[in-house]
């Protein structure tokens, strides 16, 4: 029987030391400031990201994980049971890339296994699962119980965010600048959430004090049985404390896992956003 190797893209947010510790291989998209790219993760850390991310006039652009990329990790781990599990093909042509290059890699060689999964989802939506099927593996999982943990889990994983600044969301042309100007008067905040692959709005809250509250009280409502929520943040870690206490108000046995978005999340949603990452009931 094959050894499992879990192949996954930079935009889940794995770091790559959590990466090298929980024997997964990370692809990097590619990151443009101007005329300089960077290999996510591996040319650019998520802190320089947003270093540059705050001092730049042009905001920066992230590329799909290239065929040839795909092509050269399948090669490298032929020996194993690949199963690779990428960001929404929705959202990017890279999971699209991965499946062409695993066509090209077992016309070449059609005994080198490969799964290619959708995640449907962006940051630790797909990541968190990566990180917990890793942990199935290392205790001897077979790929179809793998697979399985993975397809339901993925199903059901909702990211439940928000931002602190309009400005990024606006300068991407994701909302107009008369809509940005009329929240910032009313200091009105959105509730973003992932739905089928794309990131929607979800909900309002005046204020910032009432935000996080706000925010705990929909995931508690949400969630399903498991109770592990991921605390994600783009350069704002104070969030995740106050996430916490006021998830534990809610969900006492709640178990955390924290990750900082990378150039993904955080080229559109700017410093300052955070959010929670959830196994939502599936009646919802």
């Amino acid at each position: 029987m094959k050894k499992i190797k879990l192949i996954t893209d930079s935009a889940s947010d794995i770091s790559l030391k959590l990466a090298e510790e929980n024997g997964i291989h990370v692809i990097p998209l590619n990151v443009s400031f101007g005329e300089e790219v960077f290999k996510d993760a591996y040319d650019i850390t998520t802190r320089e990201f947003y270093e540059k991310l705050k001092n730049c006039d042009e905001l920066p652009k992230t590329a799909q994980v290239s065929i040839n990329d795909f092509v050269e990790a399948y090669n490298k781990y032929a020996d194993y049971d690949i199963i690779y599990v990428g960001l929404s093909a929705r959202a990017s042509g890279t999971y699209q890339n991965s499946f062409i290059a695993k066509g090209m890699v077992q016309e070449e060689n059609p005994d080198v296994d490969i799964t290619v999964i959708d995640s449907n989802n962006f940051t630790y939506g797909y990541g968190m699962w990566v990180l917990l099927a890793a942990k199935m593996v290392a205790d001897g999982a077979t790929h179809d119980e793998v697979v399985n943990f993975l397809n339901e889990k993925l199903a059901d994983s909702e990211i439940m965010l928000t931002v602190s600044s309009l400005d990024f969301l606006q300068r991407g042309g994701r909302i107009s600048s008369a809509a940005k100007v009329v929240a910032n008067v009313l200091d009105i905040h959105p509730i973003l959430y992932t739905e089928g692959g794309m990131i929607m709005s979800f909900a309002k809250a005046r204020g910032s004090k009432k935000l996080i509250d706000k925010m705990t009280d929909i995931v508690a409502e949400r969630i399903g049985d498991c109770h592990i929520v991921s605390l994600m943040h783009t350069d704002y870690s104070e969030a995740v404390e106050k996430m916490k206490a006021s998830l534990l108000t809610k969900i006492p046995d709640a178990e955390f896992l924290e990750a900082e978005a990378g150039s993904c999340i955080g080229t559109h949603a700017g410093p300052g956003a955070f959010g929670m990452i959830y196994d939502k009931k599936k009646d919802i």
